[in-house]
């Protein structure tokens, strides 16, 4: 999600970028889609995978749009490219966002209002934010026979558009609002990673009612109900 509040009525000033990611992950839902476990997941981490090894889990800020700037010249080009990638790649993800939401009813009008805020917002080379993306990783045990991973296809570190793996302590615990030119933290411990998951979840504040559960007039979020063909299509601010 992006590194940023979603736009609301409590919060106008914010992203209609994040806003759409909410919408849509609570849609998914409604489709039929297990999301929860895929959220949980990410928040507990894969340590208790008994097949899995040496696990870990990132969190890395990658730039959106070529706004990015560093002393270190070869950074900077590295993370302008991942910039404009990721820029394009969130412009051609939002037609999928358009269906999910038309399907389920959603005004056109104020959908086609939303996807014009939302191409502004992905235009505008003044505005400077992030998406937080957050990675699991481990290794398969040696002893573990029910399949077999090679590296003939890895990519080489140099080619890597973010920066390579810190290797000191230091460095995998800084933050980015410490070290300017760290863009990431890695967490080896699971306690250390769950309480940081917990800490993202309460800095978010109070959610808006999604959509989709607004349209079927349900006050309850953690059991929706199956999609229903609407009659009258609800406005959403």
């Amino acid at each position: 999600m992006t590194v940023c509040q979603m736009k609301s009525r409590a919060n106008p000033s914010g992203s209609r970028l994040q806003r759409m990611f909410y919408e849509v992950r609570h849609a998914n839902r409604a489709l039929g889609f297990d999301e929860i476990m895929m959220r949980e997941t990410l928040m507990q981490g894969i340590w208790d995978f008994s097949y899995l090894t040496d696990c870990h889990a990132a969190e890395l800020h990658v730039p959106i749009g070529p706004w990015f700037q560093s002393p270190n010249a070869a950074e900077e080009a590295r993370m302008k490219a991942a910039g404009r990638l990721l820029q394009k790649s969130l412009q051609a993800v939002q037609s999928g966002h358009e269906v999910v939401l038309n399907r389920l009813g959603f005004r056109g009008s104020e959908l086609e209002r939303w996807m014009k805020e939302i191409d502004a917002e992905l235009k505008d080379d003044l505005r400077k934010w992030f998406l937080d993306v957050r990675v699991l990783w481990g290794q398969r045990r040696v002893d573990d026979t029910s399949g077999h991973i090679d590296d003939r296809h890895s990519i080489p570190d140099e080619l890597y558009p973010l920066s390579s793996v810190p290797t000191t302590k230091e460095s995998r615990e800084s933050s980015p609002t410490q070290n300017p030119n760290s863009h990431y933290r890695i967490f080896t411990d699971p306690k250390a990673w769950y309480d940081t998951s917990q800490q993202r979840s309460n800095q978010a504040g109070r959610d808006p009612l999604p959509f989709v559960y607004r349209r079927s007039r349900s006050k309850s979020c953690s059991r929706p109900r199956p999609p229903i063909t609407p009659t009258r299509a609800s406005t959403v601010w």
